[in-house]
């Protein structure tokens, strides 16, 4: 409610989170860049439904792969099995 959140594959390929929450960040500033983990290539999807958030994107093992924020935390990393 009421934040941004944006995702991005990192160099490293790594997938980072930064946010913007006027209520915490003083109205007008971002967060920095957070690294949560995994080993992506491309880009990742995001799909937002209440405070759940759904991260999904193909590993370098070929795998399609899944992080779920249940609104207090990250789980670990899912395994979705070879992505088509």
């Amino acid at each position: 409610t009421n934040r941004y959140d944006v995702f991005a594959t990192g160099k490293d390929g790594q997938l980072y989170q930064k946010w913007w929450d006027p209520a915490k960040m003083g109205g007008d500033q971002w967060s920095e860049w957070a690294p949560l983990g995994g080993q992506l290539v491309g880009p990742p999807t995001a799909t937002v439904s209440g405070e759940r958030i759904d991260i999904m994107g193909t590993g370098t093992d070929g795998h399609f792969w899944q992080l779920v924020w249940d609104g207090a935390n990250w789980a670990p990393w899912l395994d979705l099995g070879e992505a088509p």
